[in-house]
C-alpha cells in the first residue's frame, strides 16, 4: 500500500502538465489521458507519448489516447519516482515537438 499512496502521489504532479486531460488509477494501474487540444484528440498523441517514454526505458501502452503504467509489484519506491519522471519528461517532449515528427511517427504506428 505504500507503493499505492507513492504512485498517486507522484502521478497528481501530471494533471498540470500541457496535454493531459485526466489522470486515472485503479491500485498499481494508471491512465493518463491525453488531448491534443480541447476540441480534439487523436490516438497518436498518447503512442507519441508512448514511443517517447521506451527512449527512457519505461514500457508504457497506448489505448486510444490514454497513456498506460501498469508497474510490476516488485517495483521499488525509487523505480517508481523513476518512471514518473520519465513519464513526465515524455509528456513534455511529445507536448512541445515543434516538427510533430514523434507524433507523425506514433500515428503510423497506430495504423
Amino acid at each position: 500500500e505504500p507503493k499505492i499512496r507513492h504512485l498517486s502521489s507522484a502521478l497528481a504532479g501530471l494533471r498540470e502538465l500541457p496535454g493531459v486531460k485526466e489522470v486515472r488509477q485503479c491500485g498499481f494501474i494508471a491512465g493518463v489521458e491525453m488531448q491534443d487540444s480541447p476540441e480534439t484528440t487523436r490516438p497518436g498523441i498518447a503512442a507519441a507519448v508512448c514511443l517517447e517514454a521506451r527512449r527512457h526505458s519505461l514500457l508504457t501502452r497506448p489505448i486510444w489516447n490514454v497513456v498506460v503504467l501498469m508497474p510490476p509489484l516488485c517495483i521499488t519506491i525509487a523505480q517508481l519516482t523513476r518512471a514518473v519522471e520519465a513519464l513526465r519528461a515524455s509528456i513534455i517532449k511529445v507536448w512541445r515537438c515543434s516538427d510533430t515528427s514523434a507524433r507523425k511517427d506514433a500515428e503510423e504506428v497506430t495504423t
